[in-house]
């Protein structure tokens, strides 16, 4: 059979990928092929102080401690956009990041020799149509793989709508970068209506990184923008798992899951939480305490018998799932349209974002929603042209549990993190109370552009950065607890970013 492929035809072809390649767009039959973009960030700095978990997901103090430890990042992407008709936008893009594990795993043959993963998959696939004016849009619907940032003032923390859990309620920051990454990657549809200074947002998501999978969640988010930017006002709500492709998965029915009433009192269906505050009011020398929370364990044990006469049947329990509705509101202030003074080209803003992670309060744990709700405050300073952006924020989040996700990776219980009633590293006068050490979190942001497309990032935080692990297949391979577990904890971090 002879080959009939048409000799212009491939050279067109050549000479879109050659004009790609090089930068340029290119047109043809209504199709703009727009310059390929690459990139590429080599990002380096030194953990001052942290922990992580040990290969069973316990967070101890017996466990490897971060002190200092070096981290050495390296990125690279490439993003094509086409645009059809000028109605249809399609991108895909891929990227890679390589880098070494926390605690760093020694190869016990060649003595000095460490694991060194590498995460390289689609960083967007994305086709949006655009109804209307294609100039501009009143409508568009999209769907597939994408980053999403709803507020872009928020530069580490913040962005909670996508970026934490309900129940348990946990928040998370950066991915397998930490400087730069703020944006929450969702895979599903996005429709967005725009009509003069208000932005509405749809999205339906799928849930692929955290268990139980598949369950899609429902967005909303709106934003109205006052005196063209001066204010800028946003609201949103995510009903998290709204639709549950398994729902015996969403919620287990499983004593580790489960709590009843009894006389009035609320209690948790699994005695070891119960048998951990003994342990320790025991070995505190508090025999009062230690007796009450013994007498707890002992009338479970009756309770949670099927073949005595106080067993609590299945029709009495209730369950926890990590399924709920999480609200988000956000306000800005652009100072530099109030003050008519040349503070340089760097933003003047002062800004924040609340939220409340799980409208419903839940028995025994989730009592108090105002203990899930954690509010950010921030601002971009002038540097008078020195650098192109100063940016700090800090948040306040009164959770009285640790901010971990292992019971929902690991056993698919929609609880919070027990610690063992031994272990110092989260008690020391009452149960569990060194987590009201964890409320603060910070950060502080430089950049500086040293040359057209180049630029220098240095961050400082104490954030609820998560470093890579081997032992996790859940989360992005990300550690179940965040490393910074007190607020005496902190990270230095410097990037460099090129892109074209």
């Amino acid at each position: 059979m002879k080959n009939r492929s048409n000799p212009a035809t491939f050279g067109k072809a050549a000479a879109l990928a050659l004009a790609a390649f090089l930068g340029f767009g290119y047109a043809e039959d209504g199709i703009v092929y727009k310059p390929l973009k690459f990139g590429g960030v080599q990002e380096f700095g030194s953990i001052a102080k942290g922990v992580v978990a040990n290969d069973a997901g316990i967070v101890s103090s017996t466990n490897p401690r971060l002190q200092y430890e070096w981290v050495d990042h390296f990125g690279t992407f490439l993003t094509q956009e086409v645009v059809v008709d000028q109605r249809l936008n399609l991108q895909v893009g891929l990227g890679g990041v390589f880098e070494f594990p926390k605690p760093e795993h020694v190869i016990p043959k060649y003595g000095s020799s460490m694991y060194k993963l590498f995460f390289v998959g689609p960083s967007v696939a994305k086709a949006v149509y655009a109804f209307g004016d294609p100039e501009k849009p009143v409508f568009s619907l999209g769907a597939g793989l994408f980053p999403y940032k709803y507020n872009p003032d928020a530069v580490d923390l913040g962005e909670y709508l996508f970026r934490s859990t309900p129940y348990p309620s946990t928040i998370f920051t950066g991915g397998v970068l930490f400087v730069n990454d703020d944006a929450a990657y969702l895979q599903g549809l996005h429709g967005r209506f725009q009509m003069k200074d208000l932005t509405v947002d749809a999205l339906l998501a799928t849930e692929t990184s955290l268990p139980p999978l598949y369950d899609w969640s429902l967005g909303l988010v709106a934003d109205y923008r006052i005196a063209d930017g001066l204010v800028d006002l946003g609201v949103g709500v995510n009903f998290k798992r709204l639709l549950q492709v398994k729902p015996s998965r969403t919620v287990r029915e499983v004593p580790a899951n489960a709590y009843f009433s009894r006389h009035g009192t609320d209690y948790y269906a699994d005695a070891s939480y119960y048998k951990a505050q003994k342990d320790f009011y025991a070995g505190a020398g508090d025999s009062v305490r230690a007796a009450s929370y013994q007498s707890i364990v002992d009338s479970l044990s009756h309770w949670l018998n099927p073949s005595d006469p106080a067993y609590v049947t299945d029709a009495e329990r209730n369950y926890y799932t990590p399924a709920g509705t999480i609200l988000m509101a956000r306000a800005s202030l652009d100072l530099k349209k109030l003050i008519k003074v040349d503070l340089g080209n760097a933003p003047f803003k002062l800004f924040t974002e609340a939220a409340i992670l799980g409208w419903k309060d839940y028995p025994v744990f989730y009592e108090d929603k105002w203990k899930r709700a954690p509010v950010m405050v921030g601002a971009h300073l002038p540097t008078f042209n020195l650098l192109d952006q100063i940016t700090v924020q800090f948040e306040y989040f009164n959770s009285p549990w640790a901010n971990n996700t292992y019971n929902l990776g690991a056993q698919n219980v929609a609880i919070p993190y027990i610690p063992s009633g031994s272990e110092p590293l989260f008690s020391k006068n009452q149960y569990n109370d060194i987590t009201k050490h964890d409320d603060y979190a910070w950060v502080l942001l430089l950049r500086k552009e040293l040359y057209p497309h180049l630029n220098l990032s240095a961050q400082f935080a104490r954030d609820h950065m998560r470093t890579v692990g081997t032992n996790w297949f859940y989360g992005g391979r990300l550690e179940p607890s965040e490393v910074l577990y007190r607020n005496s904890n902190w990270y230095m971090m410097a990037q460099l970013g090129w892109s074209l």
